[in-house]
Order: C-alpha cells, then sequence, then structure tokens
C-alpha cells in the first residue's frame, strides 16, 4: 500500500518522465533547434493540461494567453466564419498552437477543440516573457521557426 500510496501522491512516479519529455520536446520543431540547457528551461515554465475528446482548450474571442504543446492526443483547430464553422487544422503530438498569444495581446483568432483526450503542454505569456529575459536566445530561435511558419502559411494562401 505504501508504494500505491506515493505513486498516487506523486505527480511523475518514473524517474525517466523528464528525460522523456525532454527528449520528446527535442523533436518539436519550434524548440529543435535550443540547447539542452534551453530545453530544460522551458520545460520546467511548462504546466502538463490534461483534456477530454470534445472539451474547448480555448474559444475564438477569449483572451486567454496561454501556448500549448500536444503531448498527447488531438486537437483541432475551428474558425468561425460568415455563419458557420470551419476546420482549419487537425494537429497532434509534437505539433502546437496558440503561438500567437506569446508575443500580442488580442483575441483567440480560433476555437482550438480537444478531439481526443488529450494531454497538453502549456506555457503562459508571463512566463515566457520571464523566460526569455534571462535567455532571449531562446526567443529568437522561435522567431526564426515561427516566420517560416507563416512564410509557408502565405505560400498555401496564394
Amino acid at each position: 500500500q505504501a508504494i500505491a500510496a506515493h505513486s498516487l501522491s506523486s505527480p511523475h512516479p518514473n524517474p525517466n518522465f523528464f528525460v522523456n519529455r525532454i527528449f520528446f520536446l527535442k523533436h518539436v520543431s519550434l524548440l529543435q533547434s535550443l540547447s539542452l540547457d534551453d530545453l530544460q528551461l522551458v520545460d520546467q515554465a511548462l504546466r502538463q493540461r490534461e483534456f477530454l475528446a470534445g472539451e474547448i482548450i480555448f474559444e475564438e474571442g477569449s483572451t486567454q494567453d496561454d501556448f500549448f504543446i500536444i503531448y498527447r492526443g488531438n486537437v483541432l483547430i475551428r474558425k468561425h466564419i460568415r455563419s458557420t464553422y470551419r476546420d482549419l487544422a487537425r494537429l497532434g503530438s509534437g505539433e502546437y498552437f496558440g503561438d500567437m498569444a506569446l508575443f500580442e495581446q488580442a483575441p483567440r483568432s480560433a476555437t482550438a477543440i480537444a478531439e481526443t483526450d488529450c494531454t497538453l503542454l502549456s506555457l503562459e505569456r508571463s512566463h515566457f516573457q520571464s523566460l526569455i529575459s534571462h535567455r532571449p536566445e531562446i526567443v529568437m530561435q522561435m522567431c526564426r521557426i515561427l516566420s517560416t511558419r507563416l512564410r509557408e502559411a502565405n505560400e498555401r494562401v496564394d
């Protein structure tokens, strides 16, 4: 019983959990060029959150300021366009969304819905700002990736 009680009280009983999570983060395109030290700092700032299938993560127009990385599961990004809803993207493990919230205080441009049960890693804007004030090279690496993502989105529109 003592072992069972310990594993219930400990959020991550597996000693390899953090090593596995750092390895996972290294394969997220937005973070792949960061050093191991920087990845560890990012990992410390992340909060793990669970969502059930069908649960709304955030709604279009809301002012929530979290950025999300999908650790497990699938997320649907949906936008309200002229009295109907349009599915913009279906994202899976290792993909991310909500990145604009890290850089601007504007309402969400779309709704994010857990398509399956999901484990997400979230980063609040205030934690991100603290992180980059100590390690500005992190934001430079992220901006390069986000710029590429924006360029690719513009090419798809053309």
